[in-house]
């Protein structure tokens, strides 16, 4: 048997009724986008971190402070989703691709979720203090 036959042969191999090259693609374009989402977040967050110093207000720190805290392992899962959908599966595995999506979605959220109870927490203390203290606030630049 030839080199050509083996690779042929292995090429060929079928996993959950997908063959290893169609594996091969749908693992490059996870990879492809898992990467265009880890640079898009890092992007997002300096841009908004920059474009904070230069405002007042507090919505763009909270904004860049969201995308700061996508979780990478929800960014992965999102990103293996995406390629799994170059592939025809069985309904039980799409079912589960379906899930762990949904899952990785509802802990992404209540990360989010946790960083808008921080946000309104600080300024509401921030509000408070300055109101008790307007002195101090103004020193702090509060």
């Amino acid at each position: 048997m030839t080199i050509r036959d083996r690779l042929t042969t292995l090429i060929d191999y079928e996993i959950l009724g997908n063959v290893l090259l169609a594996w091969l693609l749908a693992l490059g374009v996870a990879g492809v986008v898992f990467a265009a989402a880890l640079f898009l977040r890092k992007l997002g967050v300096a841009r908004l971190k920059a474009f904070a110093q230069r405002t007042s207000t507090a919505i763009d720190d909270f904004v860049a402070s969201l995308i700061a805290h996508t979780h990478i392992v929800v960014l992965a899962v999102a990103s293996a989703f995406v390629g799994t959908r170059l592939l025809a599966l069985p309904a039980k595995a799409e079912r589960i691709t379906i899930a762990a999506l949904m899952i990785a979605i509802a802990v992404q959220a209540l990360i989010w979720a946790h960083q808008v109870v921080n946000f309104a927490l600080a300024s509401f203390l921030r509000r408070r203090q300055t109101a008790e203290d307007p002195g101090r606030a103004a020193v702090l630049g509060i």
